[in-house]
Formats: C-alpha cells, sequence, structure tokens
C-alpha cells in the first residue's frame, strides 16, 4: 500500500479492518445466502447481484474469529479482482479514510506471523490493514472457481 491510498475501515466481531477502497465494487445490506454443498468453511454460500452468481466469504471463518450467523443489520462488501468477483460479510462498515504513513505500521515490526500487511493508528483505535489479494489468494480464487464454474460435461 502507498501513501494517500483511500481505505474502507469496517468491522469485524469487534476488531476494526481495513482494505484498499479500490477494488470495492459497492456495499449492500445483507440477503440471504444460498449455502453451497461441499463449499470449504470459508464460504457461507452464494448471493444474486444483478443475474451473476457471487460467493459469499466468511471472514470470520477466514479470521479464525468466533462465527456467527449473517444478520440483516450485516453489510456485504463486493470486491473485484482482476481474477476473482466476490463478496465478504462485514459486521459493519464505518467509512472510508485516507491512509497517512505517519500513522501505519508493518506488521513486521510488531510482531512476525501476523497475516495484516498493518496496523493503523486512529484516535479511536487500531485498524488493522489487509492486501486483499494477498488475503484470499490465488489457490482460494481456484477453489472458488471448481466450486462455483464446474467444468461442463462433454
Amino acid at each position: 500500500m502507498l501513501a494517500n491510498d483511500h481505505l474502507l475501515i469496517f468491522n469485524c466481531a469487534h476488531l476494526m479492518l481495513a482494505i484498499a477502497l479500490a477494488p470495492v465494487e459497492r456495499v449492500i445490506r445483507a440477503v440471504k445466502v444460498t449455502t453451497v454443498p461441499n463449499a470449504p468453511a470459508i464460504v457461507h454460500g452464494v448471493i444474486n447481484i444483478h443475474g451473476e452468481i457471487v460467493p459469499v466469504i466468511n471472514l470470520r471463518a477466514r479470521l479464525g474469529l468466533p462465527l456467527k450467523q449473517v444478520v440483516p443489520d450485516d453489510r456485504f462488501v463486493i470486491i473485484s479482482l482482476p481474477k476473482q468477483r466476490f463478496a465478504f460479510v462485514a459486521d459493519e462498515v464505518s467509512e472510508i479514510d485516507r491512509f497517512r504513513m505517519d500513522d501505519f505500521t508493518r506488521s513486521e515490526e510488531l510482531v512476525a506471523g501476523i497475516e495484516a500487511d498493518g496496523v493503523l493508528k486512529r484516535n479511536d483505535g487500531l485498524v488493522l490493514i489487509y492486501d486483499l489479494e494477498k488475503f484470499f489468494p490465488l489457490y482460494d480464487a481456484h477453489a472458488l472457481a471448481a466450486i462455483f464454474n464446474p467444468p461442463k460435461a462433454g
């Protein structure tokens, strides 16, 4: 991440988290999620967005946090990356903020092995910043593609 990037700040299980704003397509109210049998634990299921079936990632499962059911007050953050489109569930989306290098500490300077790219210091607390392409790596995209776009019988 570069200085002055815009971040989407959101809450999940009482943690303040952030991602770069650029891949965020939009934020919508939670809707009914259709469960997909045999999907990995990281997948809540799928939703229909204007005729396109989009996988919904269970962010709590990905972070190892206590699981909960999706409720109407939750938000779906719709992400469009070059090789995948998906949604993830946030308890609340609080704001868009501008990233300042003065307020940023790289995660490796704090604790070795944590997945967050860094920590942003704010007046209201600390925000863990994640790079979506590292956080949901390509192998996850391939696993999702195999589930949601199975090979055609021929």
